[in-house]
């Protein structure tokens, strides 16, 4: 069931008025009953899989927490009746502990592991099979649940957060269910933390006006994104990576740059319209874009870009890593044979390059995504290992790196490197990749910029015009936003005509301006693949 779609809209509004009419003591009866017919709609089968994770997850949680009470109780005392010591007990307790997260962990990121690189596994096998002349592996068709990406991320914060004592196991599962499955957030994200969607879900929720009229107003912001922008551009960079034997040199550069505005456009749009349905029902999602392309290095990109994961990634993975004891003695030993600068950041170094490769290979399995997550991280590495000559070459020449020139300087900067790497992930393999990326500095064209050539790539002139006015609403939005303003805010301020007149203007710019397919059948959201 598309966002897009017209049964969507239906469903939402019955769920809606559902919601708000039954008794509240049913609402969050018929919140998971839509959840579920949700998730139901794209194949019955993929219910048992989210049921399969919601309840085994919820029962590991559950021994967690009574293992975290017992071992709390014996941390208050010295001696047991069997003649231990209370530290050796904890010590027991916080393997037996350790055992029962890993075996959690284990099972669901086995699930999703096996489900969704399985068939890339396969093809990888049958590929070195045919070159060393061996008997391939049979294809076998896996069934891949929509959104197990997001729930199974979303679980196992979970499970580790109740493992690390960070709050008490939810003893419902009704309730544990409903944080799971929570339809909005489902098959695009964002990645929720339990103490954040669970409390909000719990409660009470009352009819409110204001949340029908923001939560319409985010829908609408993006379907804008993605119907007047993400489409758009999508009939563009699908002809170029389509054609890329014909469409060299300056064509990748455009198609590069293109191509991120058109993911953030979609991504971002899916978030918006989450979120918005979300806040329809009274419930806020954590954001997931934080203007990411007005960052000025890749390491405040990714903390403005799809913030759920990769915050994900770094209270897990990045942390964990970085303060382990075996990679502080290591980057003891690395500091004496190497010097401070790579001995003090050796830990990071190694965790930067594990979080961004898993980054890269949560979007897919094939070697492309590896190759992605390979390149994003040697560019942060490369930034902070040469960050010294970089202050020292600034102060030789006299460069104001605090100034609006330095800053734009690094906005484009790092958005071009964050273009160029994702032709990698968007190219049919790593060698088309190559081919498109190494043209740039063989084949010579810079006049297709000018001569009419662009407007030849599957869209007219005035379609890439109105383009191009859609993408500066997008900026002029998006500088507000930076600056603190709440567009929606300013807009409840205006007057009603006023209002409504905004609300009109951009709903008939969706309608007009729109990029529909046969039927109006819109192209689907990228992320939602995932």
């Amino acid at each position: 069931m598309s966002f897009l779609s017209v049964t969507f809209m239906v469903f939402c509004s019955i769920l809606i008025i559902l919601y708000y009419t039954v008794p509240k003591r049913m609402q969050k009866v018929v919140l998971l009953a839509g959840n579920y017919l949700f998730y139901m709609w794209a194949d019955y089968r993929y219910l048992y899989f989210i049921l399969f994770t919601t309840l085994n997850t919820f029962f590991f949680a559950k021994k967690l927490g009574r293992l975290n009470k017992k071992q709390q109780r014996l941390k208050d005392v010295e001696k047991e009746e069997s003649g231990l010591s209370g530290k050796e007990r904890v010590k027991r307790l916080a393997k037996t502990k350790k055992r029962i997260m890993l075996t959690a962990v284990f099972i669901n990121f086995g699930i999703l592991v096996v489900l969704k690189y399985g068939a890339d596994a396969i093809g990888i096998y049958n590929s070195v099979a045919t070159m060393m002349g061996i008997q391939e592996s049979p294809v076998i068709s896996i069934i891949v649940p929509l959104g197990i990406s997001f729930y199974t991320f979303q679980t196992m914060s979970y499970i580790l957060d109740v493992y690390r004592a960070k709050y008490l196991p939810e003893t419902r599962l009704f309730d544990y269910a409903l944080f799971v499955a929570f339809f909005p957030q489902l098959v695009q994200g964002p990645i929720s933390r339990y103490n954040q969607l669970s409390p909000q879900l719990k409660k009470n929720h009352d009819f409110s006006f204001r949340n029908i009229s923001y939560g319409l107003q985010l829908v609408l912001w993006g379907l804008f994104k993605k119907l007047v922008i993400a489409d758009r551009i999508s009939a563009m960079t699908e002809t170029i990576f389509q054609n890329y034997e014909y469409y060299q040199g300056a064509y990748v550069l455009f198609v590069a740059v293109f191509y991120s505005l058109q993911v953030y456009a979609d991504f971002s749009a899916g978030m918006d319209i989450a979120g918005g349905i979300a806040e329809i029902l009274d419930i806020k999602l954590v954001d997931n874009f934080k203007r990411p392309f007005f960052a000025d290095n890749l390491a405040e990109y990714w903390r403005r870009w799809h913030i759920s994961l990769n915050d994900w990634l770094r209270d897990y993975v990045f942390y964990p890593i970085t303060v382990s004891k075996a990679f502080v003695k290591m980057g003891k030993f690395f500091r004496k044979v190497f010097g401070n600068t790579f001995g003090k950041y050796f830990a990071v170094y190694i965790a930067t390059f594990i979080v961004r490769i898993i980054n890269a290979i949560w979007h897919g399995g094939s070697p492309k995504y590896f190759v992605n997550g390979f390149y994003n991280g040697m560019i942060i590495i490369i930034g902070i290992q040469c960050r010294p000559f970089s202050q020292k070459l600034a102060n030789f020449f006299k460069v104001k790196t605090q100034s609006a020139g330095w800053k734009l300087f690094g906005i484009i900067r790092t958005f071009m490197l964050i273009s160029l790497g994702r032709v990698i992930v968007k190219a049919e393999n790593v060698k088309v990749a190559y081919r498109m990326l190494s043209s740039i500095v063989t084949t010579f064209n810079p006049w297709i910029w000018f001569d009419g050539s662009l407007f030849q790539l599957g869209i007219s002139q005035k379609e890439f015009y109105l383009l191009i006015f859609a993408l500066i609403v997008l900026l002029l939005v998006s500088l507000m936003q930076e600056k603190g303003i709440c567009i929606r805010d300013k807009i409840q301020e205006q007057g009603i005509f006023t209002r409504w007149g905004i609300y009109y203007a951009a709903l008939l710019l969706v309608l007009l301006c729109g990029v529909y397919g046969i039927g109006y059948d819109t192209a689907g959201f990228i992320y939602m693949q995932f």
